[in-house]
């Protein structure tokens, strides 16, 4: 019963990705000139092709740019790609954990639709309280994520997360998937700011003491709340935040909180390598141990 329910969520999920909402006709984007100007506005993409960009400014209406005056590298880009390796570290209550990381970003962008795909890898060795070592243990996270647009802040989506964590006793695995709305607060070149809302069905299953908690292994309705801040601070340092919280309806009320952020230095201008410290804090109710810190540091690559 239990498969047939995680089996239905999944469902639910993939249904309200094939949903054929409204094209949307504008977005906003910036290009640098030959001349070292760059200019903002809306894309009009209907009356765009391969010779002619055409965009509206807020200020000077109406602007048709021959695709010629534009640097190359600084058109739009559909697909951006980042590959992240570095150390890391986490504690809990009982235990210090050092590891080895590895993280992967995909993202894909049209007028009509934004796709994400996130995915990191750790491996991690555990030192118990009072030095007892334990054998390395693997974790690992995926979030896969579809937007449809629906102006140029609106947008609906929808997003599955799984994450599978050797070191916890109850919910080594758990899949989360959600679908609703989502709005650009701040929907600017350098700065993005968006909130997504609505609801989600998680499983949480795997663990030595699974059986000692009730809701281990059941398909959970909650609701689930989401904020992403993508802030380029200068043309060297820029922002990632990324926060998500899910009220489960029960009658315990749990609820879990995942919050990220990083902050990237690019050391040489129009590079795309960089470093980047990372720090993560997780809160599961459900799970034991209930609470992780996370702390890294990465180089890494934009392409």
């Amino acid at each position: 019963m239990k498969n047939n329910q995680t089996l239905l969520a999944s469902f639910i999920s993939l249904t309200f990705l094939a949903i054929n909402l409204k094209d949307l006709k504008a977005e906003s984007v910036t290009y640098k000139l030959l001349n070292g100007d760059s200019i903002s506005g809306e894309l009009l993409s209907e009356q765009s092709n391969d010779q002619l960009i055409v965009i509206q400014h807020p200020y000077l209406g109406l602007v048709k740019l021959e695709s010629s005056y534009i640097l190359p590298d600084r058109r739009i880009k559909k697909w951006t790609n980042d590959l992240e390796a570095g150390i890391s570290g986490k504690e809990t209550g009982s235990s210090n954990v050092s590891a080895y990381a590895l993280g992967t970003k995909t993202k894909y962008r049209d007028s009509v639709k934004e796709f994400e795909f996130n995915n990191s890898y750790n491996f991690e060795k555990t030192t118990k309280d009072g030095g007892e070592e334990l054998t390395g243990v693997n974790k690992a996270f995926t979030r896969v994520r579809f937007d449809r647009l629906l102006g140029s802040s609106w947008s609906s989506y929808a997003s599955t997360d799984y994450e599978y964590n050797a070191l916890s006793t109850i919910g080594t695995n758990d899949i989360e998937s959600s679908f609703g709305f989502a709005y650009k607060v701040i929907n600017q070149p350098q700065t993005i700011f968006k909130l997504s809302a609505g609801p989600s069905f998680e499983w949480i299953s795997g663990g030595s003491e699974c059986d000692i908690e009730p809701s281990c292994g059941d398909m959970l309705s909650s609701g689930s709340l989401g904020a992403n801040l993508n802030w380029s601070i200068s043309e060297n340092l820029k922002l990632l935040v990324d926060n998500k919280f899910s009220s489960r309806f029960t009658s315990n009320a749990f609820y879990s909180n995942r919050f990220s952020t990083a902050l990237r230095f690019y050391p040489i201008r129009d590079s795309n390598f960089y470093t980047s410290l990372n720090y993560e804090n997780f809160y599961d109710a459900i799970k034991d141990p209930a609470q992780e810190q996370n702390y890294n540091l990465k180089i890494g690559t934009t392409f």
